[in-house]
C-alpha cells in the first residue's frame, strides 16, 4: 500500500468528521458544544475557517447563505477522486515501466549472447 491510497483513506476519514459536523449543528436536540460531539468541531474548525474566509457568508437584506461549507466538502470529493485516478494512473505507468524495463533487458541479454556467441572463437584463442 503507498502513500496515495493512505492519503485517499484519511480524506475519507475526515470527510465523515465534516459530515458529522454539519449534521451534529443542524440537530436541535444534541448541543454541539459538550463532549463527545465537540470533537467533531474541533478536528474540522482549521479546514471550514479557511474556505469560510475565501467564500464569506452571502447576505442580502434578511437572508444570509453560507456556502464555504458546501464547497469545502465539494472540495473533499474532489480531492478523493482526483487521489483515486492519479494512484491508478501510477499503477498503470509502474506496470508499463516494468513490461518495458523487462524487454529491454531480455533484448540486452540475447544481444549480450549474441556477441559472445559469434567472437567464441577468440575468446577462446586469446585466454590460451
Amino acid at each position: 500500500m503507498g502513500l496515495i491510497p493512505f492519503f485517499t483513506q484519511y480524506i475519507k476519514i475526515f470527510k465523515i468528521f465534516c459530515y458529522a459536523k454539519i449534521f451534529i449543528e443542524w440537530l436541535p436536540v444534541i448541543n454541539p458544544h459538550i463532549w463527545p460531539f465537540c470533537i467533531f468541531k474541533i478536528i474540522t474548525r482549521p479546514y471550514f475557517y479557511f474556505w469560510q474566509k475565501l467564500f464569506p457568508t452571502l447576505k442580502y437584506k434578511n437572508f444570509s447563505i453560507n456556502i464555504s461549507h458546501i464547497i469545502a466538502l465539494e472540495f473533499l470529493n474532489s480531492l478523493i477522486f482526483y487521489s483515486v485516478q492519479l494512484n491508478i494512473f501510477l499503477e498503470y505507468l509502474y506496470y508499463k515501466l516494468k513490461i518495458i524495463i523487462k524487454y529491454n533487458f531480455q533484448n540486452f541479454i540475447i544481444k549480450l549472447q549474441k556477441i559472445f556467441l559469434k567472437n567464441k572463437n577468440y575468446f577462446l584463442i586469446n585466454n590460451i
